[in-house]
Order: structure tokens, then sequence, then C-alpha cells
């Protein structure tokens, strides 16, 4: 085999890229036909294509999340190449880059039902920082929410219920940021978030019960995406609810998210009348 070269993505890798990226091994359809054009574009990541005889066939995707956290996605090896140590390359690779960069941290997320991507993270030794669910359902259509938009003078507050509340059984220190990508919750993002208009709540009596972080994916306008909740155990089957009824005043005819596994959250999904389609699984390690 000729020896395998790495760069950077071109826009002329499309099509060669996209023929070994229709179907997952688990037979699903594989999202990046959806998000390449996208990903090409967006400053804040990086594709990096291994190439045989200058064809691309493997590629890695990574992520700018902050100055410090660095998120993985999108590793797809063409299937005749598959067991010849590409993916090892790209690690490698990326890895330096990231080094390069001053970025500590980085975090990837896989199927729980994904034997294969499983096995190469304990083989890395890579840290399991998550079991998280993913819900979704139907929006609903309602004339009115009782949530409401959170802005900059609310901060102190959502600080406080960030930090504090422990009904989630489940301190949750990093969240779904963007397009299934997660990063630490930080008082920075959580300014950014409220500055944006990104963060509703339910209160009672002026009092803050419970937040929402709107998200949104990469790959489907159709859905209302949460990237985080947090409030008391009483409070969160209502803001589920009610996030259904917001969903579709926006014009979402679906809304879902992925959510740290907690019984308390559990059965707040089923009184919302959330379904829960799968679970995944989040890792974090450190450069060097």
């Amino acid at each position: 085999m000729t020896e395998p070269k790495v760069r950077l993505a071109r826009k002329s890798d499309k099509e060669a890229v996209l023929a070994f990226c229709q179907i997952l091994p688990n037979n699903q359809k594989d999202y990046i036909p959806l998000v390449w054009d996208k990903w090409i574009r967006d400053p804040s990541g990086c594709i990096f294509v291994v190439t045989i005889d200058d064809v691309p066939v493997a590629i890695e995707r990574v992520v700018l999340m902050s100055d410090s956290e660095a998120w993985w996605e999108g590793l797809r090896v063409s299937p005749q190449y598959r067991g010849q140590g590409l993916s090892k390359i790209l690690e490698l690779t990326i890895n330096q880059y990231l080094v390069e960069s001053g970025i500590n941290i980085s975090r990837c997320m896989i199927l729980a039902s994904n034997e294969i991507m499983a096995d190469i993270m304990s083989k890395r030794g890579r840290k399991k920082v998550g079991n998280f669910d993913f819900y979704e359902t139907d929006s609903i259509n309602s004339p009115s929410t009782q949530l409401i938009k959170l802005n900059s003078n609310d901060l102190d507050y959502v600080c406080s219920l960030v930090k504090n509340s422990n009904d989630l059984t489940l301190r949750q220190e990093i969240y779904v940021s963007y397009g299934g990508k997660w990063q630490e919750i930080t008082v920075k993002e959580l300014k950014k978030r409220l500055s944006l208009g990104k963060i509703w709540g339910l209160k009672k009596d002026e009092k803050l019960l419970s937040i929402a972080i709107e998200s949104y994916s990469e790959n489907s306008n159709e859905k209302f995406w949460i990237g985080y909740v947090n409030g008391t155990k009483n409070s969160l089957p209502t803001l589920l609810y009610e996030l259904r009824k917001l969903a579709h005043s926006l014009g979402y005819t679906l809304v879902g998210g992925f959510f740290p596994r907690s019984e308390v959250l559990s059965v707040s999904f089923d009184l919302a009348n959330y379904i829960k389609i799968n679970q995944r699984w989040v890792y974090e390690w450190k450069n060097s």
C-alpha cells in the first residue's frame, strides 16, 4: 500500500469522501452527507483527511469549542482500508494540532451500542465522563407557554441553579452547546447564552425553578434542540412539557436532546410524554 498522507480537507474532496460515508456499521444512514458543506465552511473546525495516492480514504473532524476544549467527531474509514491503522494516524495528527494550539481537553461521543468504538476508546485510555439518553417528542400547538426568555439580569439566578441544584443526583458539568457537541458549562458560556436569548426559564412568584438551554443541530431544521435542563424535581416535568409548546410556537414539529441519565430526569421525561430513543456515552481525555 502506498504510504498514507494526512492533510486538511478540500471542497473538491466531497465526492470521494461521501462515497464511503453513506451507511454506518449499524446499517443506519450516515449524517456526514448532510453536514459536509457546513463543516467545510466552518472556521471553528478542521476536517483532517488521510489520502492514498491523493484520494481520500479516511476522515475525522475536530472543533475548537473554547480556548481549552476540543470536540472530535465524524471518524470514517473507507471499508477497503479498515484495520490498517488509519484512525491511529488521524488521532496522532489531530492530537499534535491541538497541543500546538494550546487545547488541553478533548471529548467525543459514541452510541452506547457501538462496541467497535467503545473498544477503541478503551484501548486509547479515554475516560467515560457521562451517560446521556436521547429523548424526543412532538411539539404541541398551544396559544401560550409558561416559559420566559431569560436575559442578562437573570445571570446570578441561573448560575445559582446550575451550581446548587441537587435534584438531578448527577452534577452536570458539560452540556450540548450545538450539533451534538458537549463543552463545559461556565459563567462565560451562560453569559453568552443569555445574551443570545437562548436560555428559557420557569418561574413561580419570581423565583426561578428550572431552566433549559436552547441548542441546535447542523443537519435538521425540524427539531427544537435542548442542550441542558436543570431545576427542582417538581418543576422539571412542567418545564419539559412547556418546551413542547415553545417548540411549536417557534415553528418546530419536534423537540429533543441529549440528557444525563438519572432517575429524576427519566421520570420527568415520562410525565412530559417524551420517548427515549437511544443512549450515548461521552468520553474525555487530556491532550499530550
